[in-house]
């Protein structure tokens, strides 16, 4: 009688058969599935093999025990029937198997890593090694088949969840896809065109598909009811393996598939005009770094010059609100790139990418690669990440120096090292050169440096950007003579700017919350309260990333309380809650992948995706439908000079801005009256109109009995250029150009978003 000893341990199957394999003293050891039914011979055929000095493993054979229809259908896409069989490839499965202890020492044993398909993955470090494998039919078990279509779904979405978790792709998988995609595209194909064809092909390919789906198998059942279960069956496999395999396709490629589609939407439209909302900035900025480049920096005295002249100007015009980092930075890319508007935007982008990066080093220093690759991911995929990162503003820069900063003093407390602590000083600096949030973020630092008993440190830190600031404050003081420009400034981005506005605290409110949702994404937001609530019960237990994800999220916040103004008129301030945002979801979105609920994240996923794109194309056609304006002015710039002023009109529809980055030209509104004496200062005079200049006739006709001048009409709008120095002469007839412009799409979401401004009276959500 043979002594069988039953060990127990706590695991998935992988680390139960390494434990009782270790626990073994036999050199030769048979496996089997449990469920599985042995032939009474199958452990001698499965053994005998091995008495062979040259065989490593065996790899027995299995069978079903089918009792009705549905099982002898499902076997088919199950086991491997007799006809299929081929010794020389034939890999050993856990159902029927039997392997030498030596060469399971060899492979590594099982990966204890793996619930699913462990024994296939087995396999194939069996083979890669170069193990003997003998193939033996008669050491055979027999299996039983799932009872229901349910249990057949399940069974096949963990085989390909399986092979996705052990990095196997097999080919049957990748045709799988392959069909579905070109399915896919034919339907996608039929919508857009309508085409009777096209559906009737994909009705004819649908029944092949069915047929070839019994056609293959009804072989092996030869009953009439499996006419019905083969192809229902072919669609579950399919469905399920499609599941299976993207699901946790989803959770393996997260973050690269996020940050494919961050370097795909943040490159899209980099060259467009800028134009519409946030424009004035984008030119401003850009017109300061031209100076810098035409005058010098030592001539301009650093100073953020508006002027657009040829030469210096005696009476010169400041853009000084900011400090002046980003233009000087962004004077070095023209100089480097030439001018253009992407060269504007690719400088914001690239400090995006470097303040995802160091938000990337912060979690992984606070946690673990794993954790940062999630947050990561989360940072790639929120609309503000990308809207946001590439506008030609100091938001990016603010964030990369502050997080760098950040970052530094993370590594300071931690390691104790000096130069960490000297380069966190260097980033706040610049952080403070770039705009004026970098000055308190320093503040908010305070509890880190406070927790691991460097408080000294941390004021040391504080005071050299409160010293910053000050000297920032002092040359502006220089330059303006005083600080009344830098007081409107702050002034009317406070609170107290809003007071005029009934009932604008609820309004306030509920444009942040509604930029949240559209810019961080409904998903997203939810996961950051679900984190907040965990974090509130746990309070008294905070780890340091706890604490940087607090010191992230309350820094955000007062920077939108404190320039209450300028946070209900401009949406891109919320970018300084993107750290916080991405940190804290990323928290929960881990703890749904270590949990294995996936498809909770796949949904997560697919809807953040999804959103993503939606968000950035309508973000990116709100710029194409003004980008008209930006045309009919590039239109009319070769009639004018560099450096010109122009007159405009007072209904202007080419926003006087365009003119001055990169056109150059200086525009200036028309005097109250269109009287000759006024007019003949200058050269030309621009009249834009939309639709047409023909509501406008009177003052429009004036102006042509008096003037030369060439008619510009395009799709939107049309805009007249007059001679100021040319008397209409009736014998020659004016022309007229056709500006072929963008087209103005007023979708669903375009609408939506007016009324949804409208009622929240801000000029932009």
């Amino acid at each position: 009688r043979k002594k069988i000893k039953l060990l127990t341990k706590k695991g998935n199957r992988s680390i139960g058969r390494n434990f009782a394999i270790k626990n073994t003293k036999a050199n030769i050891i048979a496996i089997t599935d449990a469920g599985c039914i042995l032939d009474k011979n199958w452990f001698k055929n499965i053994t005998s093999p091995l008495k062979k000095i040259k065989v490593d493993v065996v790899a027995g054979y299995y069978k079903a025990k089918s009792n009705s229809t549905f099982q002898k259908s499902l076997v088919p896409y199950v086991l491997v029937m007799p006809d299929r069989v081929d010794s020389k490839k034939f890999l050993p499965a856990t159902r029927s198997m039997a392997i030498r202890k030596s060469a399971w020492q060899q492979v590594g044993g099982f990966d204890e890593s793996l619930s699913n398909n462990e024994d296939y993955a087995f396999a194939n470090k069996i083979q890669k090694e170069g193990l003997n494998i003998e193939f033996t039919k008669n050491a055979v078990v027999y299996w039983i088949p799932r009872n229901n279509l349910k249990q057949a779904f399940v069974m096949f979405y963990r085989f390909a969840k399986g092979d996705m978790e052990a990095n196997i792709f097999r080919p049957k998988v990748a045709l799988i896809i392959v069909r579905y995609i070109i399915a896919a595209f034919l339907v996608l194909f039929f919508f857009n065109t309508q085409s009777l064809f096209i559906l009737y092909l994909l009705f004819i390919i649908f029944f092949l598909y069915l047929y070839w789906a019994v056609a293959k198998n009804y072989k092996y059942v030869r009953e009439p009811l499996a006419i019905v279960y083969l192809p229902i069956l072919q669609l579950t496999s399919d469905a399920a393996v499609l599941l299976g395999t993207l699901f946790i396709f989803c959770v393996k490629y997260f973050a690269g598939v996020s940050l494919i589609s961050f370097i795909y939407l943040i490159f899209k439209g980099i060259n467009l005009p800028y134009v519409g909302q946030n424009a004035y900035n984008f030119i401003t900025y850009s017109l300061i770094a031209h100076n810098y480049n035409q005058f010098g920096y030592l001539q301009t005295k650093f100073a953020p010059l508006v002027s657009v002249s040829a030469g210096y100007p005696l009476i010169p015009e400041y853009f000084i609100h900011h400090p002046p980092l980003l233009s000087i930075i962004e004077s070095l890319f023209l100089k480097i790139f030439g001018e253009g508007f992407w060269v504007g935007r690719f400088m914001s982008i690239l400090f995006t990418a470097a303040l995802i990066f160091v938000i990337y080093l912060i979690d992984k220093n606070l946690s673990n690669k794993k954790q940062a690759s999630v947050t990561l991911a989360v940072l790639c995929l929120l609309p503000a990440t990308i809207i946001f990162g590439k506008m030609v503003g100091q938001e990016p820069l603010v964030l990369f120096f502050t997080l760098s900063s950040l970052y530094f003093s993370i590594k300071y407390v931690k390691e104790n090292k000096s130069r960490n602590l000297y380069f966190a000083f260097i980033s706040i600096i610049l952080g403070v050169l770039s705009d004026w949030p970098a000055v308190y973020f320093a503040l908010f630092l305070l509890p880190l440096f406070i927790r691991h008993k460097k408080t000294k440190h941390g004021l040391l830190l504080l005071g050299t950007s409160l010293i910053t600031a000050g000297i920032s404050v002092g040359w502006i003081a220089f330059i303006r003579s005083g600080l009344w420009d830098l007081k409107n400034a702050a002034g009317s981005r406070l609170f107290t700017a809003l007071n005029s506005i009934p009932l604008w605290p609820i309004l306030w409110v509920a444009t942040t919350v509604s930029r949240f949702l559209i810019y961080f994404s409904p998903v997203f937001v939810f996961l950051s309260l679900v984190f907040s609530f965990r974090f509130v019960k746990r309070f008294k237990l905070l780890s340091d990333r706890d604490l940087v994800i607090l010191i992230l999220g309350f820094f955000g916040l007062f920077h939108l309380m404190l320039y209450t103004e300028a946070s209900f008129t401009h949406p891109y301030l919320i970018i300084y809650l993107v750290p916080f945002i991405a940190m804290s979801v990323s928290t929960i979105l881990l703890g749904i992948i270590n949990n294995k609920s996936y498809f909770a994240f796949f949904a997560i996923f697919l809807f953040s995706i999804i959103y993503l794109f939606t968000i950035c194309s309508v973000k990116e056609e709100q710029i194409v439908s003004n980008a008209w304006r930006y045309q009919l002015a590039e239109a009319m710039s070769p009639q004018l000079s560099k450096y010109e002023t122009v007159i405009y009109n007072v209904n202007y529809v080419i926003d006087p801005d365009i003119w001055r980055y990169p056109l150059l030209i200086n525009p200036k509104l028309q005097d109250k009256n269109n009287s000759s004496s006024f007019l003949s200062h200058y050269n030309h005079y621009v009249y834009s109109c939309s639709p047409s200049c023909d509501i406008y006739g009177g003052q429009i006709n004036s102006l042509k009995n008096r003037y030369q001048y060439v008619d510009y009409k395009s799709a939107n709008g049309e805009a007249y250029l007059f001679y100021l120095k040319k008397k209409r002469d009736n014998n020659k007839k004016n022309k007229t150009y056709y500006v072929e412009t963008s087209k103005i799409n007023d979708g669903f979401f375009i609408g939506f978003y007016r009324k949804v401004r409208d009622l929240l009276k801000t000029p932009q959500i």
